[in-house]
């Protein structure tokens, strides 16, 4: 009899620890929706569900594993989309649009960003531009010669290239089509 005993202990513990997990699977779950970063910094989102997936096997764990998925897939592609405004927000951020020093700082954390990874973007953009400064300084018949030559490259590539230089791609075009009749 105290053997039978124990093992209904065991199989009830089993089932309290059971329901415990699947109560922080949902809460992970709920909050990975709410907060990216925490998921989509883990090495691969897969790694969050890794670990849901022998709760799977659990009554509703199907449901759990699949709320946890979609949650790292929201967050991958959110961070994906992030990615791509970073760059927009640190050329507001070099518009001026968030003020300087400690102002800036105050903006964009009240924003939403992560003033670190802004602020790296910025030098990054910022540094590039002095990369090009001197091409800056180069007439529009001098770069659309180089255009001619194809230093620029084509299509969207050459009009991405060429704005992002600091030069306006139509009057580069302009003067290419000139040049070219």
């Amino acid at each position: 009899m105290a053997l039978k005993d124990l093992f209904k202990r065991q199989e009830k513990k089993v089932e309290e620890v059971k329901e415990e997990v699947k109560q922080e699977v949902k809460e992970v779950a709920a909050e990975a929706k709410e907060h990216v970063k925490p998921i989509a910094s883990f090495k691969g989102g897969e790694e969050v569900t890794e670990h849901v997936k022998p709760i799977a096997s659990f009554k509703g764990g199907e449901e759990i594993k699949a709320q946890a998925q979609a949650a790292v897939a929201e967050g991958k592609e959110k961070l994906e989309t992030a990615a791509k405004n970073l760059e927009d927000i640190a050329t507001r951020v070099i518009r001026g649009e968030f003020g300087n020093g400690a102002e800036r700082k105050e903006a964009l954390e009240k924003a939403g960003f992560n003033y670190d990874e802004v602020q790296a973007k910025v030098n990054e953009l910022l540094s590039g531009a002095k990369e090009t400064a001197s091409n800056a300084l180069k007439s529009v018949d001098e770069i659309a010669k180089e255009v001619i030559r194809g230093d620029w490259g084509n299509g969207a590539e050459r009009k991405e290239a060429l704005e992002k230089a600091g030069y306006k791609f139509e009057e580069i075009q302009a003067k290419v089509n000139e040049l070219l009749k």
